[in-house]
């Protein structure tokens, strides 16, 4: 098994939201995005997309579940957090329509994650949104909803 599931969680959920999200107006990416779309987005991995800087991805905490676990087939627990931000903006400054927008498409990735909670990631418990951060900006350029949210798994990776 691997040092952590970060990796596969992330490369998880943007599958799962890039499907959930198929037939809407939003795309999802693993970190940011190298384009220059306006478009609505989810980005998994990134918690500011204005940022000049490396964004945080996440963070995981692991530790053995028994006495003796070091040994060869011990099992290690990882329970961690994956930073995503979903953006939704239009350009006619209607900022109702900027937050039912982005409220719906996160509403699809949720709906995404339950219905495989364990997002097809061997080791991966179960996933849920935990946390969810609106940030809304409105100018003579549109309005905008910035939804910054935490996505939280715990997995169990055994030593070899």
């Amino acid at each position: 098994m691997p040092t952590t599931l970060i990796p596969a969680v992330r490369s998880a959920l943007v599958d799962l939201f890039d499907a959930a999200l198929a037939a809407e107006d939003c795309s999802a990416y693993l970190g940011y995005p190298v384009d220059a779309d306006p478009g609505n987005k989810v980005m998994v991995g990134v918690d500011d997309p204005m940022s000049l800087s490396a964004a945080p991805v996440g963070e995981a905490q692991l530790a053995w579940r028994t006495y003796g676990a070091g040994q060869p087939g011990g099992t290690r627990e990882e329970r961690a957090d994956i930073n995503c931000a979903l953006f939704v903006s239009n350009g006619d400054g209607d900022a109702a329509s900027a937050d039912e927008n982005a409220f719906h498409f996160l509403d699809l990735c949720h709906a995404a994650i339950v219905a495989q909670q364990d997002l097809g990631v061997a080791g991966c418990a179960w996933a849920l949104i935990s946390s969810v951060r609106p940030y809304a900006d409105q100018d003579d350029e549109g309005a905008a909803l910035l939804l910054v949210f935490t996505v939280s798994y715990l997995g169990y990776l055994t030593t070899t």
